[in-house]
C-alpha cells in the first residue's frame, strides 16, 4: 500500500506540473499519513505502536516521514528511486509524451482500438489496475486527487476526440458520428473492465474485447438523419 501512494503522489505532481523530487517524496508521505490518522481505529491510533511509528496527528506524522525519508535531501529525480528500486531510473518527463503523441492510424482506426482494447485490457498488469482502481477510491474522499483525477480524464476524452476526429477526415468513419458520445461510454467501458479486473479474479478480460469492439463500431457509425428514421417507420 505505500508504494501506492508513492506513486499516486509522484503522478500527482506531474500532473500539476511541480514534480520535484523533494515534493515527490512527500507527496508520498503525504499520503501516508492521512490515510493512515484516516482508516485506523482510534485505539490503534492510541496505541504506542502506532505512535512510535506515525506520531500523534497527521501533521507530526508528516515531519517525522518527511525527515526520516529525507525528502529535503532528495535533489534529484533518482533520489526517490529507494529501497528495493535503489538504482533505478525515476523520469516523469517521459509521461508527457502520451499527451502529446499522434496516434498511428496507419493500419486503420478499428485495428489501433483493438490493439489498444488488448493491452490496457489484458496486457497490463493486475498491479497496475489496482493501483488505478485505488487513486479513483481515494478520489472519493481526497478533493485534490478528485481534481487531477478529474483532470486526467479530460487530457484522455480529449486525446481520443482528436484520434476519432482524425480517423473521420481519414474515411474511417463517418464525419456525423457522435464522437463525443462514443469517447465518453467507450471511457466508461475501459473503467469498468478495469474494475471488473480488480474485483473478480475469474474474469476473462480478453473474451469481452470482440464485444467491447463491436459497441465502438455501433457507436461510431454515421447518424442516420431524423427524416429517413420518420420514413422508415412509416407503414
Amino acid at each position: 500500500m505505500r508504494k501506492f501512494f508513492l506513486i499516486s503522489g509522484a503522478l500527482s505532481l506531474f500532473a500539476v506540473g511541480c514534480a520535484t523530487p523533494e515534493r515527490v517524496c512527500q507527496a508520498g508521505v503525504d499520503q501516508v499519513c492521512e490515510r493512515q490518522f484516516e482508516c485506523q481505529t482510534e485505539a490503534a491510533r492510541n496505541s504506542e505502536q502506532f505512535k512510535a511509528a506515525f506520531g500523534d496527528s497527521v501533521s507530526d506524522c508528516k515531519t517525522r516521514l518527511y525527515a526520516a525519508n529525507n525528502c529535503a535531501g532528495r535533489e534529484e529525480e533518482n533520489d526517490n528511486c529507494t529501497g528495493a528500486n535503489a538504482g533505478r531510473t525515476f523520469n516523469l518527463d517521459k509521461a508527457s509524451d502520451c499527451s502529446d503523441a499522434r496516434a498511428d492510424l496507419s493500419q486503420g482506426l478499428f485495428a489501433l482500438l483493438e490493439g489498444m482494447a488488448h493491452h490496457h485490457f489484458t496486457v497490463r498488469s493486475i498491479e497496475q489496475v489496482k493501483l488505478c482502481t485505488e487513486v479513483m477510491s481515494e478520489a472519493r474522499r481526497n478533493p485534490e486527487i478528485a481534481r487531477i483525477s478529474a483532470a486526467f480524464d479530460a487530457d484522455v476524452r480529449k486525446w481520443l476526440v482528436g484520434l476519432f476526429n482524425a480517423a473521420a477526415e481519414r474515411g474511417d468513419i463517418a464525419k456525423d458520428a457522435d464522437i463525443e458520445g462514443a469517447v465518453d461510454m467507450l471511457m466508461i467501458i475501459a473503467d469498468g473492465v478495469w474494475w471488473r479486473r480488480a474485483l473478480d479474479p475469474n474474469f476473462r478480460a480478453d473474451a469481452l474485447i470482440p464485444i467491447f469492439m463491436d459497441v465502438a463500431r455501433h457507436l461510431l457509425r454515421g447518424r442516420t438523419p431524423l427524416a429517413v428514421v420518420n420514413k422508415e417507420m412509416l407503414p
